[in-house]
C-alpha cells in the first residue's frame, strides 16, 4: 500500500508541488510500522542479494531469481550500474564507469562510498588496485556487483531484487518538500535519520556523516539535500532525474567547481528532453512542435 503513496510523493516532487509531495511521503513515514517499512541497520545489506526477501527498506522492487534463464533474455538483469569490474583478469571495463571526480569527491569516511565502489579486485588471488587495471583505470561500481547471490558472469541472472523505491528516499523526499514549505528546521529530522544510518560502518558506529545542523537557510539546505540524494542513492537510477528536476545541468556537467562531478562534453539545455520520434510526429501532427534542438 505504501508504494503508490511513495510514487505520488515522487511525482509531486518532480512537479514542484511541495505540499502534496510532503503529504504523501509523510503518510508513508507515519504508517511505517503498520506497513513494515524501516531503514535497515547496515547500508551494505541493501545490496546483498541473499538478504533481500522481506527486507524492510524496500517499498517497490523488481524481483529476479538467480541463474534462471528464459528463451529471449528473460530474467537477464544486465544493467549499467550492475556489471562491476568486467573481465576475469581485471581488464577494467564496464557499461558505465564513474569519473574520478565522482570517486575523489566522496569523503572516504562515508561508509556508503565503501559500499558503492570497488577500488580493487582479486586477480590470480592477488588483490589488485584500480590503478593496475588494463583498460579503464578507475574504481568501478560495486553496489550490485559485490553480493549478487546466485548469478552468472558479470552478475547477470542474479538474485538481486532491484529497488525502485526504498524508505530512505521517502525520508529524503519529505526533507526536500518540507524545506520548500517551511524551511530547513522542520526538515532536519528526515535527512538526519538517513545520516544516522550511514554512521553505522558494518556494525561499528562512527561520527561521519554528522547530522545536518540547524542554521542553514533554505537555499543551503536545498543544496544539502540534493547532494545527500547523490550519495545515498548513487547508481540507483535517480541522479539524472534530480539534475533535470532542479535544472542543474550547467552546474554538474560544465562548471569547474566541486559540484561538477559528472563531466559531459556536449551538454546543453536541449538535453533535458529527448526528441519526439519522427514517425509519431508524422502520424499525429498535434504533437508538434518538436522539442528544441532536434
Amino acid at each position: 500500500k505504501g508504494a503508490p503513496y511513495t510514487m505520488l510523493a515522487d511525482i509531486h516532487l518532480t512537479l514542484g508541488e511541495w505540499q502534496e509531495a510532503f503529504n504523501n511521503a509523510k503518510w508513508v513515514i507515519d504508517n511505517k510500522a503498520a506497513l513494515g517499512y524501516d531503514l535497515v541497520a547496515d547500508f551494505q545489506d541493501l545490496f546483498d542479494a541473499t538478504k533481500h526477501d522481506g527486507i524492510t527498506e524496500h517499498i517497490f522492487a523488481i524481483d529476479f531469481l538467480g541463474q534462471l534463464r528464459g528463451g529471449s533474455g528473460e530474467n537477464d538483469d544486465l544493467m549499467g550500474p550492475i556489471t562491476g569490474i568486467r573481465g576475469g583478469d581485471a581488464q577494467g571495463w564496464s557499461v558505465s564507469v564513474p569519473s574520478m571526480k565522482v570517486y575523489n569527491g566522496w569523503n572516504s569516511r562515508d561508509y556508503r562510498k565503501k559500499v558503492s565502489f570497488n577500488d580493487s579486485t582479486l586477480v590470480g588471488g592477488v588483490l589488485t588496485p584500480y590503478t593496475e587495471y588494463q583498460r579503464i583505470q578507475r574504481p568501478h561500481q560495486a553496489k550490485f556487483d559485490r553480493y549478487p547471490g546466485g548469478s552468472d558472469a558479470n552478475t547477470r541472472y542474479s538474485d538481486h531484487n532491484y529497488v525502485c523505491f526504498r524508505y530512505a528516499e521517502v525520508l529524503l523526499i519529505a526533507a526536500e518538500a518540507q524545506n520548500e514549505l517551511t524551511g530547513p528546521d522542520d526538515a532536519l529530522v528526515y535527512i538526519n535519520e538517513v545520516r544516522a544510518r550511514a554512521r553505522n560502518w558494518a556494525g561499528t558506529m562512527t561520527d561521519f556523516p554528522a547530522d545536518v545542523a540547524a542554521g542553514l537557510n533554505q537555499g543551503q539546505f536545498r543544496d544539502t539535500i540534493i547532494d545527500e540524494r547523490r550519495l545515498e542513492l548513487a547508481f540507483e537510477f535517480k541522479r539524472w532525474y534530480d539534475i533535470k528536476r532542479r535544472q542543474l545541468g550547467d552546474v554538474v556537467f560544465k562548471t569547474d567547481t566541486a559540484a561538477s562531478l559528472e563531466p559531459h562534453e556536449n551538454f546543453n539545455d536541449n538535453k533535458y528532453l529527448l526528441a519526439l520520434p519522427d514517425d509519431e510526429l508524422k502520424r499525429n501532427p498535434n504533437l508538434l512542435p518538436q522539442n528544441p534542438g532536434y
